[in-house]
């Protein structure tokens, strides 16, 4: 082996510390990623403290406009009733939020990940243990989730401004590639962990104040319960060469994956049925969204919208009423689509019909042009779809609101089984690629220059990606440093992405000034709603 080979080669961690630089390694830059182990407390962070704070200041601001009540209307009135509520309950939320996180630390302690490779290798596999410092209940499963997170600065400029200021910049994370494993706990708090990395995704970059990709491993309780165990760990992924033993390694995780997803058995929760269809072939029924895409709480607000706008009614002008209604019918005919449209889906005779939505709109597809039936995670582990595949950009998405990964790979298992066509690969595939190859062949089939052309060109494809995202392939850096003109709030001093939690400090911040400005339009429906009650 050459000695340029063995700078790039996968080490084991303490062979990664005794030898190279930072420079020529990069995850030799931080201790834990050199020695392979990383820790995490779990659901005790500096977010905590920050939503501990920010809630204690909410419930203070909403004592103040009780206790200033008679000053702020002295003829009486709801108006200090509104910012009180609001406030009131944004603060109480966060300070139970704090709490379950502080009783989650608790409960699970620290957690700590040993690779077994530094660094994980591009293309090859990415194996761990999982060590907690308490114990696991023996029968419980985990969530593991790998996934390479892209994370991007935006600037807003303002015409009146030649450069943006740092006030103006926010951070913009989203996951590029993302796989999904479920453990079932021994009881003993060791857990082994195994995924096949995708040699065709971007290597892991540091935070430079423009654009960077980080890649995470995410762990938590699959039973979605209160005070549940959730860690996270960020990883080295680099480009480097595969030892002898990777590619063996990889094709044993996607055998074991695939062994596991044909005996996979479908929780109780899963109410799809699978049956022959009476025109022939079998019949794939798929019940209403429902819950999974968030009805009950979006019944919620329709509900009590509806309800101050039939109080409102004749109260307020038109112009505020006439838009009102119309929201509020969109949202109802949405609604009546999540709670009763059934997807159903008849595979047989040599084609694949899905009929769907509430007006029982049909596709269909020829088996023979069917390229693959695939699992497509949209926001997991909330809501997956199943994308069936045609050639060219054609392509029909069923299966949407189911929750689980597995169950919408096995589904997808199902479907290519009855269409007696070769079952997708249970490691997820490079989904830019693959949406990048639809838009060029309906570029092609609408006559445009150069995409027949483009289609068998991998180079012009890489161009189109690079495009779209100059860094996506390359994870280069761009030329400067940024970091510094960020504010504190928007630097990723880990390259760490925007935690979800100072995402919910943001929007609630958001909606208290929104619902502050519009009090003057509140008001007047609150004082309608009032007097009618009392009359």
């Amino acid at each position: 082996m050459s000695g340029s080979n063995q700078q790039n080669s996968a080490l084991g961690p303490a062979e990664a510390v005794a030898s190279g630089s930072p420079g020529e390694k990069p995850w030799l830059k931080r201790k834990d990623w050199a020695a392979g182990i990383m820790r995490d407390s779990v659901g005790l962070h500096l977010d905590v403290f920050v939503i501990a704070f920010m809630g204690l200041v909410f419930l203070a601001v909403a004592f103040g406009f009780y206790h200033e009540r008679l000053h702020l209307a002295p003829d009486g009135g709801f108006g200090p009733f509104i910012p009180m509520a609001i406030f009131g309950l944004v603060g109480a939320g966060m300070t139970l939020k704090a709490v379950h996180l502080v009783m989650s630390w608790a409960r699970y302690g620290r957690s700590r990940l040993k690779l077994e490779t530094v660094p994980i290798p591009l293309g090859g596999a990415m194996k761990a243990e999982l060590i907690m410092t308490r114990q696991f209940r023996a029968g419980r499963q985990l969530r593991v989730t790998l996934k390479c997170v892209n994370s991007v600065v935006h600037d807003y400029q303002s015409i009146n401004k030649p450069f943006p200021t740092a006030e103006e910049r926010s951070v913009d994370s989203h996951a590029v590639w993302q796989d999904e494993d479920t453990l079932v706990s021994d009881g003993s708090g060791l857990f082994k962990i195994a995924f096949a990395v995708p040699a065709d995704q971007p290597a892991t970059t540091f935070p430079n104040g423009r654009d960077w990709r980080t890649w995470v491993l995410d762990v938590q309780d699959a039973s979605g319960r209160t005070q549940a165990y959730h860690a996270e760990f960020e990883l080295p992924v680099f480009a480097a060469s595969l030892g002898a033993g990777e590619a063996a390694a990889v094709a044993a995780i996607a055998a074991d994956r695939e062994r596991r997803l044909e005996d996979y058995k479908p929780g109780p929760g899963f109410r799809v049925k699978i049956r022959p269809a009476a025109e022939g072939g079998t019949e794939f029924l798929i019940p209403p969204i429902g819950r999974a895409g968030g009805a009950v709480a979006q019944s919620i607000v329709f509900a009590v919208s509806f309800v101050l706008m039939l109080f409102a009614y004749g109260q307020i002008p038109l112009v505020v009423i006439v838009p009102w209604g119309v929201l509020n019918l969109l949202l109802y005919l949405w609604l009546a689509r999540l709670w009763f449209a059934a997807e159903r889906i008849v595979i047989g005779n040599g084609v694949i019909r899905v009929t769907n939505g509430l007006f029982r709109i049909t596709q269909s597809m020829a088996i023979d042009q069917v390229a693959s039936i695939h699992a497509v995670p949209i926001e997991t582990p909330w809501v997956v779809t199943v994308r069936i595949r045609g050639q060219g950009w054609r392509q029909i998405g069923t299966g949407q609101g189911i929750r689980e990964l597995a169950e919408a790979q096995w589904l997808a298992l199902q479907m290519s089984h009855a269409a007696g066509i070769k079952a997708a690969s249970p490691i997820p595939g490079n989904e830019t690629a693959e949406m990048m190859e639809m838009v060029l062949g309906f570029a092609k089939e609408k006559g445009v220059p150069g995409a027949a052309e483009a289609l068998q060109s991998k180079a012009a494809v890489d161009r189109l990606k690079q495009h779209l995202d100059p860094k996506y392939q390359t994870g280069e850096a761009p030329a400067g440093n940024l970091a510094g003109t960020l504010p504190l709030s928007a630097r990723a001093f880990r390259s760490k992405p925007t935690s979800p939690v100072t995402k919910i400090i943001v929007a609630a911040i958001g909606l208290v000034g929104l619902l502050w400005l519009l009090s003057s339009v509140l008001h007047p429906i609150f004082a309608v709603l009032m007097s009618r009650l009392r009359h």
